[in-house]
C-alpha cells in the first residue's frame, strides 16, 4: 500500500508541474481533480531565483492524500517529503540550479537580509547602497528530508491549491578566490581570480608526472609549490580551499578569499616511471625530478634528447638511469649522444648513468659532427654535479667520411671537461670494412679524453 501511495504522489507532482508549464486551457485547474481523489495537502518548492530542469518561472508542487500518512503520537498525520532533484523521483526528478551559485538547502522561511544597523544587504553581505545589487535573503528552518515531517490535522480541511508549506531554495554565490604570486623580493602580485564553491590544491599527475593545476591559475615557465591564507605565510593551506557557510541561515561568511602562492622556476615533472620520462623529456626545457631508478632495458630512450639541445634540468636525487641504448644511424645529424647537446642553462645533478651503449653506425657522417657517450657537446655554463657515467661507445669502421679532422669525445663530443666521473667506460671499433684508419685515444693534462682518427 505504501509503495502505491508514493507512486501516486510522484505522478500527482509531475502532473501539476506539467500543467503549470503548458498553460493549456484543458489544464485550467488541476486542483479540482486532485481534491476529488483525496490529494488535498500540497507542498510547494520555490526555486527562489533558480530554475527547475533549466526552465524559468516554474514551481514544483507535491500533493498528498493525508489518509495515507503515518499517524504520530500526537494524533497528527506525518508526511515525509522528497527533494525535487532526488533520484528516487526517476524521470520525474526536477534538477534545480542557478548560475554561479550552489544550493545551501531548502528552508521554511526567507528573511530580507540586513546588517546590525538595519541597512539592506545583498546576497554577498555587502550593503546594497555600495554594491548596487538587490537585497538578498537569509533563511531559517532548514528542512531535513531524512527526519523532518509535514504534520497536518487529520480532521482539518485542505485543498490542493492552498499550500500547507513552502520551502525556499537558499542560494549561496560562488566564492571569489583571489590569487597572489610571491615575487623574488618576497612581495605578492595579483595572479588571477577564480569563482567556485571550493578548489582543490594542485597535485602531481600519476600519468604524466606533471603538475595538475586543477583550477588554480598557471604561471608560464614555473611550477606551483605551496599556498597560504596570509601574505606572511604563517597559515599554509593543505586541504581544499573554500569559504565558510552558515547553513543555519543559508548564507556565506565572505565573498572574497585571498590565496597567496609560491612557485619554483621551471616546468617540473616528478618522474616515477620510464613512461613518464619518455613523455616529459620531449620538452627541451623540461625540469625532471627523479623519484625512482629508471631501467631502460627494452625501452626507447627519447629521440628528442638524442638529437636536440637540452636546456632543462634533471635532478637525480641520487637515482640511476640504466641500460640506455642509443644508435646514431642518420648521416644528417651533426651531434648526438644520450643528449644531443647540453645548453648553457642545462643542469644534470646527482644522477648516475649506468650500462650506457652509444653506437655510431656505418654511414654516419663524422666530418664536422660532435658525438659523445653523454652528449654531443656541452656548452660553457652547463651545470653538472654528482654525475657518473659507465658504459660503452661503439664506432663502426665504415663511418663516412673518416677525415683527419674528425674528433669524437668519449663523454662529450667537443672534448670539454665538465667534471663528470667516467667509470668503466670502454671504446671499441666494430664492423668488418677495413680501411686505412687508426683510432687514437688521448688524455691531456686536464684529464680530457678524446678519440680521433688518422
Amino acid at each position: 500500500m505504501k509503495r502505491k501511495w508514493i507512486v501516486t504522489v510522484w505522478l500527482a507532482a509531475l502532473l501539476l508541474a506539467v500543467a503549470l508549464l503548458c498553460g493549456c486551457s484543458q489544464w485550467e485547474t488541476p486542483y479540482g481533480s486532485l481534491d476529488k481523489d483525496g490529494h488535498t495537502v500540497s507542498v510547494r518548492f520555490d526555486a527562489n531565483g533558480g530554475v527547475f530542469a533549466g526552465t524559468k518561472d516554474v514551481f514544483v508542487v507535491d500533493v498528498f492524500n493525508p489518509e495515507n500518512g503515518k499517524t504520530g503520537t500526537d494524533g497528527m498525520k506525518e508526511i515525509a517529503l522528497i527533494a525535487p532533484d532526488d533520484e528516487r523521483r526517476g524521470d520525474g526528478a526536477f534538477e534545480v540550479s542557478r548560475t554561479k551559485c550552489f544550493l545551501a538547502g531548502w528552508y521554511t522561511q526567507r528573511i530580507p537580509r540586513v546588517n546590525e544597523a538595519g541597512e539592506p544587504l545583498d546576497e554577498y553581505g555587502v550593503p546594497t547602497a555600495v554594491s548596487g545589487r538587490p537585497q538578498g535573503y537569509e533563511y531559517a528552518g532548514k528542512w531535513d528530508f531524512a527526519t523532518d515531517r509535514v504534520k497536518v490535522d487529520p480532521n482539518g480541511s485542505y485543498t490542493a491549491e492552498e499550500n500547507v508549506l513552502v520551502l525556499y531554495a537558499a542560494w549561496v554565490p560562488y566564492f571569489s578566490f583571489e590569487f597572489y604570486k610571491e615575487e623574488a623580493d618576497g612581495s605578492f602580485s595579483p595572479l588571477g581570480t577564480v569563482e567556485a564553491l571550493e578548489l582543490t590544491l594542485p597535485d602531481w599527475d600519476e600519468k604524466t608526472g606533471g603538475m595538475n593545476m586543477q583550477r588554480f591559475p598557471k604561471v608560464e615557465g614555473m611550477t606551483f609549490v605551496s599556498a597560504y591564507a596570509d601574505a606572511e605565510k604563517t597559515t599554509p593551506i593543505t586541504d581544499k580551499l573554500g569559504g565558510v557557510v552558515d547553513y543555519e541561515k543559508g548564507i556565506a561568511s565572505a565573498e572574497k578569499i585571498s590565496v597567496y602562492t609560491t612557485w619554483r622556476e621551471g616546468e617540473w615533472y616528478r618522474i616515477q616511471t620510464v613512461k613518464q620520462f619518455q613523455q616529459s623529456a620531449v620538452r627541451p626545457g623540461a625540469c625532471l625530478e627523479l623519484m625512482a631508478d629508471l631501467d631502460f632495458a627494452g625501452e626507447i630512450w627519447p629521440p628528442s634528447l638524442t638529437y636536440t639541445r637540452f636546456s632543462g634540468t634533471i635532478e637525480g636525487n641520487g637515482h640511476k638511469i640504466t641500460n640506455v641504448t642509443v644508435t646514431q644511424a642518420d648521416n644528417s645529424k651533426m651531434m648526438g649522444g644520450i643528449f644531443g647537446a647540453l645548453e648553457a642553462k642545462a643542469v644534470l645533478r646527482d644522477v648516475r648513468f649506468e650500462n650506457v651503449t652509444y653506437t655510431i653506425s656505418a654511414g654516419s657522417r663524422l666530418n664536422g659532427a660532435t658525438f659523445g657517450l653523454l652528449a654531443g657537446s656541452a656548452a660553457e655554463g652547463a651545470t653538472l654535479s654528482g654525475v657518473t657515467v659507465s658504459g660503452s661507445m661503439l664506432i663502426d669502421r665504415a663511418c663516412h667520411p673518416l677525415t683527419a679532422a674528425a674528433t669524437i669525445g668519449v663523454l662529450f663530443g667537443n672534448g670539454v671537461d665538465m667534471g663528470v666521473s667516467a667509470k668503466d667506460v670502454t671504446v671499441a671499433l666494430t664492423g668488418t670494412d677495413v680501411v686505412n684508419q687508426t683510432a687514437i685515444i688521448t688524455v691531456d693534462t686536464a684529464g680530457r679524453v678524446t678519440l680521433s682518427f688518422s
